[in-house]
C-alpha cells in the first residue's frame, strides 16, 4: 500500500510506453491546466509532421516544416551551438547535419553574425545587399550623396547639380526594402 500512496501523492509513475488507444483524440494538458516543463532524452519533437530536432554530437537545433506534396523538401532553419542561424535544404524534411557544418564553412553569402542591435538601431558589419542593391560599407564624407552605377551598386559621390542633400544611407535602405 505504501507504493500506491507514493504514486498518488507524488505523481504517476509509469513503467512502460504511454500510447493512446485512438489517433488524434486526446490532449496532454489543456489551456487552463498546462504542464510546466518537458524533459525528454530523444532528439526530436514531432508536431504533426513538422519537427524540432537536435544533433546529439554538435548541439545544433533544426526547425523543419512538414514535407508536403507541393514542397517535399522544405528548408530547415538551423541554429548552431555557436549561435549561427542558417537555412539549409532537407531531403524529405530530414536535415543532414554534416551539410550544415560544410555550409557554415563555405557559405560566402549571408553572414548571420553580421547584425548587432540596440534598442533603437541595427548595425550591419559587412556588405548589405537588399533586393539586388548593394549598399556602401562605410560612410561618405560631408555633403556627399548616394549614387548608383545602374547595376545595383550604390556608392557615395559629390553632389552634382540641383538642390537637396541626396539620399541618406538609412533612406536608401528603407527605399530598397519597400520598393525592392
Amino acid at each position: 500500500m505504501a507504493e500506491k500512496d507514493f504514486r498518488i501523492k507524488n505523481g504517476l509513475v509509469v513503467g512502460g510506453h504511454i500510447v493512446p488507444d485512438s489517433d488524434v483524440v486526446y490532449d496532454l494538458g489543456d489551456s487552463d491546466f498546462r504542464f510546466r516543463d518537458l524533459y525528454i532524452s530523444g532528439s526530436t519533437i514531432d508536431l504533426g509532421g513538422a519537427k524540432i530536432s537536435q544533433d546529439a554530437s554538435s548541439g545544433t537545433i533544426s526547425l523543419v516544416a512538414a514535407p508536403t506534396q507541393s514542397n517535399p523538401n522544405p528548408k530547415a532553419l538551423v541554429v548552431t551551438s555557436t549561435g549561427n542561424t542558417i537555412a539549409v535544404a532537407t531531403t524529405g524534411g530530414a536535415v543532414d547535419y554534416n551539410q550544415v557544418s560544410t555550409q557554415l564553412e563555405t557559405d560566402s553569402g549571408f553572414n548571420t553574425n553580421a547584425f548587432t542591435t540596440t534598442d533603437s538601431a541595427v548595425s550591419i558589419n559587412g556588405t548589405l545587399t537588399v533586393s539586388g542593391i548593394t549598399f556602401p560599407t562605410s560612410d561618405g564624407t560631408s555633403n556627399q550623396v548616394i549614387v548608383t552605377n545602374g547595376n545595383g551598386k550604390l556608392s557615395f559621390a559629390a553632389q552634382s547639380g540641383g538642390e537637396g542633400g541626396g539620399i541618406t544611407t538609412g533612406k536608401a535602405i528603407a527605399m530598397a526594402i519597400v520598393f525592392g
